[in-house]
């Protein structure tokens, strides 16, 4: 196992993704989506951004969103997403997926 997969394995927490073929079972790392911007004009703005309270990052093996497409729910522990878009990641460390999620707030789980 390679460092990238075994730092999710260890450090990940148990989600399971909505798939062409059913719920897949894993583990992924979650991560607030941040905003960044260097300098626009004259207004320098920080590095570290500000929080998008409804998108966040997920980190995980290949495998687990493989069959996923936009609009797949992913749950992970008491919390709903949708999945946005996702991107696959490879170096010579391993490789993972990295994946933009919305949360399903109560009024759109409801409906």
């Amino acid at each position: 196992m390679k460092r990238l997969e075994k730092a999710i394995e260890m450090n990940g927490s148990r989600i399971r993704a909505e798939t062409a073929d059913g719920w897949r079972e894993g583990k992924g790392v979650l991560y607030p989506l941040r905003y960044r911007q260097n300098e626009w004009g004259s207004v320098a703005h920080q590095r570290e951004g500000r929080s998008d309270s409804q998108r966040y990052l997920l980190f995980c093996a290949p495998e687990l969103l493989e069959k996923c497409d936009y609009g797949c729910e992913i749950d992970f522990g008491n919390e709903r997403y949708l999945l946005i878009w996702k991107d696959i990641c490879r170096c010579r460390f391993g490789n993972y997926i990295k994946a933009c999620l919305r949360r399903i707030t109560e009024e759109e789980g409801n409906g």
